[in-house]
Order: C-alpha cells, then sequence, then structure tokens
C-alpha cells in the first residue's frame, strides 16, 4: 500500500506500530488538552529497534495530520544528517517542508548542493531537525524580538527527541541573553576613553546605571589587557578588530566586553558595545513548553536522572520489548562479556588492546571504542604500526572511525564505515578488519555484520578502553554489537590512571572483576550529586524565566529605572529566594510577580547581600524562618585523650568542644 500509494517503501514491524500508537495517543491527548498529568513521554526502545523511523513516522503525523510544526532533536551532527538524509524522501512525499541545522562551515561547504540545510530553525518548516544548542537559539530569538507571546509560540509545537539526553540537565540549567544598550554604550566609550589617557573616572557616574557600567568596565579592561593571542583571540589584520576564540575555533559573532576593551586598546576599534543581562532563560522550561514532548531513548538513566525526568517534566516512560523477543521461534541473543582487564600503565594497556585485537581479527571484525578522538588517532597510528610490523596492509587492516577523520575525511570514513564487517581477504580463515572509533561512534552508528562466519564465533567484538561513567552511554556502546539476530560481544581493557581520582575519591580500587559495576556506580553517584548541587539553581532560574517572559512579552522596561531593576535581577537572582526575586520583580512597573503562575518551589538564598541599587536586600538563608541547630560531638577514644588545653588549664578534646559550644 506504502509502495503503490506514496511510492515509498515503509515496512515498521509491528512493536514499532504499537509504539507508535502509544505515542500518538499521548501526542493527540496532549494537543487536544485532554492529557495534564503526563508531561512528556518516554520510550526506552534498544538500540537497533529501529528508533529514527518511528521518529520520522511521527514527525510526518505531526505535521500533516495534526498541521503542528514539529522538531526533532539529534544531538550529533554525523547522525542527525544521516537520519534526515534517510527521512528527506518521505517528507517530500507528503508534501512537507523539512529542513536540518548544520554548523555555518558545514553550510559553507555542502550548503550549495543541499538547499534543505539550515543555520537556524525556520519557524515556518514542518519538520526541523536540530541539536539542543538550535533550540536554545531559537528561543533565545523569540526572547529578543519583543513582544512574542512564547505560549502561543510554543503550543503550537511538538517535540521529538532521539535520546534524552538534552533533558537530563546535569549543568548549567539556566543561560543569560544579553542585549545591547545604546546610552551605555557611549558611556562606556567615555570611560574606556579615560582607561586610555590613564586618567581618573572619579565622578563620572551621574545615575546608578553609569555607577554599574563602571565597576563593570574595570574588570572587563584589565581582563582585555591581559588577553593571548592566539589563545583568547584571533588577531585582526591591520585596523581590523580581533575576533574571539571559543572551543578552539575563532567565533566572528561572538562577543565579550574585555575583547571590546582590548580592540579598544589596540586601536582596532573607536567604540565600546556595552550589553547587559535582561533575560535567564531555563534549559528545562523551553522544553516543557512545547504542546507534546515525545523522547525515545535506549536507556532513560539511573535512578537520580529518572527521578529527575519524573519531577522537571511530570514524564512517564514506557517500556518497548525488543522486536525479536516477541516472535515466536526467532533467535534473539544478549551481548556476550569476553575480558576485563585494568592495566597500570598507558603503555601495558596498549599492548593488551592490540594482543586481544590482532588475536580475534583472525576470525570476528574488531571495533576498539577509544574514550576519545586523541586517544582514538593514536591508537589508529600504533596499530598499522603493529600491522606493518606483522607485514600486513595497515592501511587496510587498521581502520580509522573517529570523529576527526569523518570531519577532514567523510569519504574516507564513509568506505571505512562500509568496510567494518567486511573480511580482508576470501578464504577458510576469513580475516577481518580492525576498525577504531571514539566515544562518538559508540553512539548511534550502525555497524553492518552480515558475514555467516563472524556471527558463528561470536560477532562483532567491541573493545572498550574507557568505561563511561553514564549509564545510558554504556548501553548505548554495548547497543553497537549484536544487533537484531546477530551475535555480540564486548572486552573492556583499561587503564587505571584514566580511574585514578575516582579510585581516591571512593577509596576503592578498581578490580577486573567488578570494574564495569564499579565505575558505573561511581558515575551514578556523580550523577545524583551534580542533580542535587543544581536543585536551588533549577528553581530560581526557573522563576527568572517566568518573570522576564512576562517582562518581554508586556513591553515593562522602557524606563530606564525599570530596565535597571531588571538587570540586577539577572545579575543576582543566584543568590536570592524565590520570594525576593518576587519582591525585587514587583519594582518593575506594571508588573505583580503574584499573577504570574510558577512551577518553581521557594528555596532559601545564599547568606550575603544583595544590592539593586536603590534596592537593598540582606538574603541570609535563614531570615524570616525558624530553624533548629544540632550540633553533635564525637565521643570516640580519640576525642578522649588529654592533649587540649582550655584557658590554661589541660582537658579532653571532648570537654573543650562541650564547653565551647555552651
Amino acid at each position: 500500500i506504502m509502495r503503490t500509494k506514496f511510492d515509498v517503501l515503509v515496512l515498521p514491524h509491528h512493536t514499532q506500530v504499537v509504539c507508535m500508537i502509544i505515542c500518538l495517543q499521548y501526542i493527540t491527548a496532549r494537543l487536544n488538552k485532554t492529557e495534564t498529568d503526563v508531561g512528556a513521554l518516554i520510550c526506552q526502545v534498544s538500540t537497533g529497534e529501529g528508533k529514527s523511523a518511528v521518529l520520522a513516522m511521527l514527525a510526518v503525523f505531526c505535521a500533516k495530520i495534526e498541521r503542528k510544526k514539529v522538531h526533532v532533536v539529534i544531538d550529533d551532527e554525523e547522525l542527525l544528517l544521516r537520519d534526515f538524509d534517510t527521512f528527506k524522501s518521505l517528507f517530500d512525499t507528503f508534501g512537507l517542508k523539512a529542513n536540518v541545522c548544520v554548523t555555518p562551515e558545514r553550510l559553507q561547504t555542502d550548503g550549495a548542493t543541499h538547499p534543505h540545510m539550515v543555520v537556524r530553525v525556520d519557524p515556518e518548516a514542518d519538520i526541523v531537525y536540530c541539536d539542543a544548542a538550535k533550540l536554545q537559539s531559537h528561543y533565545a530569538r523569540i526572547a529578543k524580538s519583543g513582544t512574542a507571546d512564547f505560549e502561543a509560540e510554543y503550543s503550537q509545537r511538538v517535540l521529538l527527541l532521539d535520546e534524552v539526553d538534552s533533558l537530563v540537565i546535569d549543568n548549567s540549567p539556566n543561560v543569560p541573553f544579553v542585549y545591547k544598550n545604546e546610552e551605555l554604550s557611549k558611556f562606556a566609550t567615555q570611560v574606556a576613553a579615560r582607561f586610555m589617557a590613564m586618567g581618573s573616572v572619579e565622578g563620572m557616574a551621574r545615575t546608578p546605571s553609569e555607577v554599574r557600567v563602571i565597576q563593570v568596565m574595570q574588570r572587563a579592561w584589565a581582563l582585555g589587557m591581559k588577553m593571548v593571542p592566539g589563545q583568547d583571540f584571533l588577531q585582526g589584520a591591520m585596523f581590523n578588530p580581533h575576533v574571539k576564540i571559543e572551543n578552539g575555533k575563532a567565533d566572528p559573532l561572538a562577543w565579550s566586553l574585555p575583547l571590546e576593551c582590548r580592540n579598544f586598546a589596540d586601536n582596532r576599534a573607536s567604540t565600546i558595545e556595552f550589553r547587559e543581562k535582561l533575560f535567564i532563560m531555563s534549559r528545562a522550561n523551553v522544553y516543557r513548553k512545547y504542546g507534546a514532548l515525545v523522547g525515545l531513548s535506549g536507556s532513560v538513566g539511573n535512578p537520580a536522572e529518572q527521578d529527575y525526568l519524573t519531577r522537571v517534566y511530570r514524564a512517564q516512560v514506557v517500556k518497548v520489548p525488543v522486536f525479536l523477543s516477541t516472535c515466536t521461534g526467532a533467535a534473539y541473543f544478549d551481548v556476550d562479556q569476553r575480558e576485563v582487564a585494568v592495566c597500570d600503565t598507558a603503555a601495558k594497556q596498549l599492548g593488551k588492546i592490540s594482543e586481544h585485537a590482532f588475536e580475534n581479527r583472525l576470525k570476528v571484525p574488531v571495533l576498539i571504542i577509544a574514550g576519545s578522538r586523541k586517544e582514538a588517532t593514536q591508537l589508529v597510528q600504533e596499530l598499522r604500526h603493529i600491522a606493518e610490523a606483522k607485514q600486513l596492509n595497515p592501511q587496510d587492516v587498521v581502520r580509522d572511525l573517529s570523529r576527526s577523520m569523518y570531519e577532514t575525511n567523510p569519504e574516507q570514513f564513509k568506505e571505512n564505515l562500509f568496510k567494518v564487517g567486511q573480511s580482508v581477504a576470501r578464504g577458510p580463515e576469513q580475516p577481518f578488519r580492525i576498525s577504531v572509533t571514539d566515544s562518538t561512534g559508540g553512539r548511534g552508528v550502525d555497524y553492518r555484520v552480515t558475514n555467516p562466519q563472524a556471527d558463528k564465533h561470536g560477532g562483532l567484538l567491541l573493545i572498550i578502553t574507557q568505561v563511561p561513567r553514564v549509564q545510558r552511554d554504556w548501553v548505548q556502546y554495548l547497543g553497537r554489537t549484536g544487533r537484531q539476530d546477530n551475535h555480540g560481544q564486548w572486552s573492556a581493557i583499561l587503564n587505571r590512571g584514566d580511574y585514578a581520582e575516582d579510585e581516591d575519591k571512593h577509596g576503592q580500587r578498581l578490580e577486573p572483576s567488578t570494574a564495569v559495576e564499579t565505575i558505573l556506580r561511581w558515575g551514578n553517584k556523580s550523577s545524583e550529586e551534580k542533580i542535587a548541587s543544581l536543585r536551588l539553581e533549577y528553581h530560581r532560574g526557573t522563576r527568572m524565566n517566568e518573570i522576564c517572559e512576562y517582562v518581554w512579552q508586556h513591553d515593562l522596561i522602557q524606563q530606564a529605572k525599570d530596565r535597571e531593576v531588571l538587570v540586577q535581577l539577572c545579575n543576582n537572582y543566584s543568590q536570592m529566594s524565590i520570594s525576593q526575586i518576587n519582591q525585587c520583580a514587583a519594582k518593575i512597573t506594571g508588573l505583580n510577580p503574584q499573577q504570574i503562575r510558577t512551577v518553581a518551589d521557594e528555596v532559601g538564598s545564599a547568606p550575603r547581600m544583595v544590592r539593586a541599587n536603590s534596592l537593598t536586600l540582606v538574603t541570609k538563608s535563614w531570615a524570616g524562618q525558624p530553624r533548629s541547630v544540632v550540633l553533635v560531638v564525637d565521643r570516640s577514644s580519640s576525642m578522649m585523650s588529654q592533649d587540649a588545653t582550655l584557658r590554661g588549664t589541660r582537658r579532653s578534646r571532648f570537654d573543650v568542644c562541650r564547653e565551647s559550644i555552651m
């Protein structure tokens, strides 16, 4: 029917169909406002079970039948482009406008032959494939547009996620947006000129805003003069401004006040562009705004992450069974563990990896998953030296599948990927290749192995050099082998040095028999601590996001005094309680925070003074709240030692503590 009616061959198996039916029931209920208890639906779908196809079909339904705009999030550009290209013809068949968000560099190299590539989310497109960062940029553009209706903007959109990593926010839950202030830019330029002339800025400020500008400029000027060419910025040609370096790359669009000062001091600019924080975005709050939110994930994470998803998004998890496990008489195999080794040095690890890889390649394909792209590149070089010493063709036997290869030579990367499961030569022995990838290759990539002899000997062998500390990543790693009805196997050959800090922190030495479980347990503990540490920041940011949306939607910062209040709030909210945030926000003309609905919980404030020019709050966490203080004194044998002194008298440690408290 699909081939006859739409000229598209789509054959979902029954577990995919059931998964889609569940998702569609949730989506239609959310869009029709009949489902209010479940804020997000997360389907746990095993790797290799066709998540990409389900997401594409859901996107078509939402765009074509429900007539909603759809954002599909995949946080890896290689996988993003692969999935979009795979299903672009499906979207075209249904007459849907679909595009994919890429980096400016990718657009420059491939945009001419791929008109569907864009660098930002197109609000008019029916379906947009992008990463989470592009969604945040899209929200920022809406926020900076002025009087946008955020609820109307997002309630008509559906968010589909391949993996739930973007939803689990365990760092920087809030993002500030900065806006140019024309008047203060002129004043900042005058301040910079005074700095250049070695003059005093005393008496320049006439308003609280100008006082703030001088304080900020003093810090920025000092930092700007310390910036190192080639490290912090790319030196511009004669009379051209310097360009900021971020994440190792020059970004001509990046702004920083220290660089503004450096350009002014080096005569590369005649003015200072002064920007100030006027909006706080809560990353989780943006995801919650969508009319419906569906995630398909190989793993929903550890208990702390699952609790986070439930609390923040009111998520409900549905586990989708593996297709072959539902078929009578079908073969379905778990991935088998082969060997776990913990080496004391990197050299010993390399020796063990090479021995294991070259021994097993005689019967099965070998895929080494390194911990980083640098390690992957080094492994390729070392293994090729060994292959050459064994009188093998090093370029053919050892294949590079690192992210570096993908970025520098995508065609060679595709060939290497195609060769993963193929034998090097025909014959009874049928030796295979050794492929090396990094952590990015441990997620989402399909390494096809169809050789029956390889399957007979256990299937594709993974050699993992660093067990990830995130349970979701570990599930993805193991999902690279044993796909569908094929056998799979894995080994972990680790370097103890990569886990030295964890061993010291937890007081536990890695042992081969329990190494994997131990590392994952450490990771779970770390994740739990990170999520707990961000609780206060999350609730404060959520409240600020709600207030900022209202302020900008109703255009409430036309007056300088109101703008200054919002700036001070955006600068100091992280130290304040929710009630204090509301109290300060109420100083903005026309704003009544009590009328703005919130999902933020009340939290205490940090014990410090927050000043908002004319607004001053003593923000001690115990202010106005009765508290009890319990002091526990240790009475162990060491505390009874008579080696302490109190008022010239020799006493036990316990007596000194007790009398000091009383």
